[in-house]
C-alpha cells in the first residue's frame, strides 16, 4: 500500500482525495516542487522548500505546513513506502473553489506530497547513452511566472 501526505495527514494513497472543485485541478491554480531522495534524504530539501516559499507567496498562496513539518512528512513517507532512492513531489494548490475566480474567495489550501520509488532508466542507456535535441523554443524570461512551477 502505497500512503501520500494530503492536508496534514499520511493516509493510503487510495484514500486520498481531492475536492472537485480544487482550484488546481479547475484552473491550475497551485505549484509543485519535484526532489530527489538518495539514501532516504532529499537532496538540497532547504533549497526546495525556500523556492516553494518563494514561489507560494508570489502566487499568493498559503503553505499549510511549517518546512519542519513537511521534511518529517516526507522522511515518514519514504519510510512508510520503502523507498530510500525516491522521487518525491511537493503540490500545493489554492484549494477548492468558493465562488468565481476571486483569489480571495478559495478555501483552504490543498498540500499534497507523494515519495515513489526512482524509476532507473534501462542499463542500455547508460552503456550507450541517449539521444537529444536542442529546443528552439525559449523561455520567456521576463515572463514572472517563468521561475514558478
Amino acid at each position: 500500500m502505497t500512503s501520500v501526505f494530503l492536508n496534514g495527514e499520511i493516509v493510503a494513497e487510495s484514500a486520498a482525495h481531492v475536492a472537485a472543485g480544487d482550484r488546481g485541478l479547475l484552473l491550475g491554480d497551485g505549484l509543485f516542487e519535484s526532489m530527489r531522495a538518495y539514501r532516504g534524504k532529499v537532496f538540497r530539501l532547504a533549497a526546495h522548500l525556500q523556492r516553494l516559499r518563494a514561489s507560494a507567496a508570489f502566487l499568493r498562496l498559503t503553505v499549510p505546513s511549517t518546512d519542519e513539518q513537511i521534511e518529517k512528512s516526507i522522511a515518514e513517507l519514504i519510510r512508510l513506502n520503502s523507498c530510500a532512492e525516491a522521487y518525491v513531489r511537493v503540490t500545493l494548490t489554492r484549494g477548492a473553489l468558493a465562488h468565481g475566480l476571486r483569489l480571495d474567495s478559495a478555501g483552504p489550501p490543498t498540500l499534497l506530497i507523494h515519495a515513489r520509488p526512482i524509476q532507473a532508466q534501462p542499463a542500455e542507456q547508460y552503456r550507450n547513452g541517449a539521444k537529444l535535441i536542442i529546443s528552439t523554443a525559449r523561455q520567456n524570461s521576463a515572463n514572472p511566472l517563468a521561475r514558478h512551477k
